[in-house]
């Protein structure tokens, strides 16, 4: 069995997670948005939703087609006997 690499799919949901936090402190009313300094892509409701709904795709899209292995793998056997068999046997 392969283990997929999830190392991209965590990276984008942190980036998600910091936009969506980003976006509640520009949705409250409490502070002067005059005075905050930020990309102007975000400074917009629309390119903040857009860019957020882009992230969302393309994990989806990691999720769906993982192309790309960690390089770790586990091995089942089904018995001591096949164990010993494949790992001491094969040449």
């Amino acid at each position: 069995m392969l283990i997929a690499d999830y190392s991209k799919t965590i990276d984008l949901e942190i980036e998600k997670s910091e936009l969506v936090d980003f976006k509640k402190i520009l949705n409250r009313n409490d502070i002067e948005k005059n005075h905050c300094c930020f990309p102007k892509l975000y400074s917009s409701e629309e390119s903040l939703k857009d860019h957020i709904e882009k992230l969302e795709n393309k994990i989806k899209s990691f999720e769906e087609h993982q192309e790309c292995m960690s390089g770790q793998a586990f091995v089942c056997f089904d018995s001591l006997l096949t164990a010993e068999t494949i790992l001491f046997n094969c040449q």
